[in-house]
């Protein structure tokens, strides 16, 4: 008896993701309705001026429009009308600057496109830093150039005695060496003594 074969229908396949050059007027008209997150342009743009552009604009396929990079397209926008050169790695064709972008991400309805764009905005804040190993990163960054790093001087330097600060009050207080000028208390002498490290005055017979 013949044995009938019926072929089973392939799952489609999933797409594959590419980078593609493609126009900033066109990025500029496909940016998702909403987006929350706001942006340093003039940071963005000192960082592009010394490191180039780096990161595609990501693009969701099902609803062709932007869910990652609006910073960037705003910021090449300005870079554009100023007239500035554009970043290394955007091409130009005649008046046109042409951005990579990451191709080939679909989402599976327009809720979760704008759910990825809320995720990808908010976990790059609520990672937080070693605040020790980035204060010595910014030290000697700090004498290379500060420029497109996104940290100026003062900040640095606030960031840096803030570390130590923390590090200094870490120390086990049995440990501690009482400063050169610091007097022995008479239990028995009312008197106002002040604190060594703050100078705060402190009655001692309270």
């Amino acid at each position: 008896m013949a044995i009938s074969r019926t072929r089973k229908s392939s799952p489609t396949p999933a797409l594959e993701m590419r980078i593609t050059y493609e126009p900033l007027t066109w990025l500029a008209t496909h940016l998702a309705p909403k987006n929350p997150k706001k942006h340093d342009v003039a940071g963005v743009d000192a960082s592009m001026e010394r490191f180039g552009y780096t990161i595609p604009i990501a693009i969701d396929e099902a609803s062709n429009t932007v869910v990652a990079g609006h910073g960037r397209i705003e910021v090449l926008v300005a870079r554009k009308a100023a007239g500035k050169p554009p970043p290394e790695r955007v091409k130009v064709s005649g008046n046109e600057w042409l951005i990579p972008v990451l191709r080939g991400l679909s989402f599976s309805s327009a809720e979760e496109a704008e759910a990825y764009l809320i995720a990808d905005n908010r976990h790059t804040e609520i990672g937080g830093y070693d605040d020790a190993m980035l204060a010595d990163m910014l030290e000697v960054h700090r004498e290379l150039g500060l420029e497109g790093l996104g940290w100026s001087d003062d900040q640095v330097t606030d960031m840096i005695a803030s570390v130590r600060d923390a590090s200094a009050g870490a120390d086990d207080p049995k440990e501690r060496t009482p400063p050169e000028d610091f007097q022995d208390h008479d239990a028995n002498t009312k008197a106002t003594v002040h604190c060594p490290r703050c100078g705060f005055p402190v009655p001692t017979d309270q």
